[in-house]
């Protein structure tokens, strides 16, 4: 079946030409700069600070011209301010993920004894109730990812112990969705006493 939809066919161009090619659509601004800018970051990350200013026809259509007095220095304003934005949200997830582990850890372990608690599919019983997923399957990852980590402390291990990692060493090689995967396959009780630190139902999780 022939697609009705045209090729793209638009030519690459240098980074002074994209900065050319936005003054001539009416965007105000030092040359230099933009092109300088542009050089650094990519021109369709940016074009999403600027979609909004464009200038529309009539219709309500929009042009390839830009308001009047829209300037690249308010569009990389824009850029600056969502990327502190998703900076600091990225450094406040971290921070949640690295608590959250270090807790499971240690309600774990120390309710358990067991350094390698982790292996032992008695202690995460949720795994019969979900179709979806399974304790064999969630290790396979889990051993998959201890195995591609660059952890110093990693290789250490291997080299002086014939044993598992303990669970403190392997949680940080785990991508913290396989170790939410874990938590709900808890039972209720362990999952309340890790909860607690968070002053939240065990449910919420």
């Amino acid at each position: 079946m022939t697609s009705l939809l045209p090729k793209y066919e638009k030519p690459p161009l240098s980074f002074e030409a994209q900065a050319e090619l936005l003054m001539k659509r009416g965007m105000l601004g030092n040359a230099e700069i933009i092109r300088e800018r542009l050089a650094s970051v990519n021109y369709y990350r940016l074009s999403a600070y600027w979609f909004d200013k464009f200038a529309k026809d009539e219709h309500g259509n929009r042009i390839n011209a830009f308001q009047e007095g829209t300037t690249f220095a308010e569009i990389w304003e824009r850029y600056v301010c969502d990327r502190r934005l998703r900076l600091c949200i990225l450094d406040a997830i971290e921070r949640i993920e690295v608590d959250f582990k270090t807790q499971f850890v240690n309600v774990l372990t120390l309710k358990t004894g067991n350094p390698v608690a982790h292996l032992d599919a008695t202690n995460f019983p949720g795994f019969a109730r979900d179709g979806n997923e399974s304790f064999e399957k969630t290790q396979k990852r889990l051993l998959n990812a201890v195995r591609r980590s660059r952890e110093p402390f990693v290789a250490e291990h291997s080299q002086k112990y014939s044993s598992a990692l303990p669970f403190w060493k392997a949680v940080e090689a785990f991508p913290f969705g396989d170790v939410s995967i874990l938590f709900r396959a808890l039972d209720s009780y362990t999952k309340r006493d890790i909860a607690k630190r968070y002053k939240m139902a065990a449910c919420v999780f």
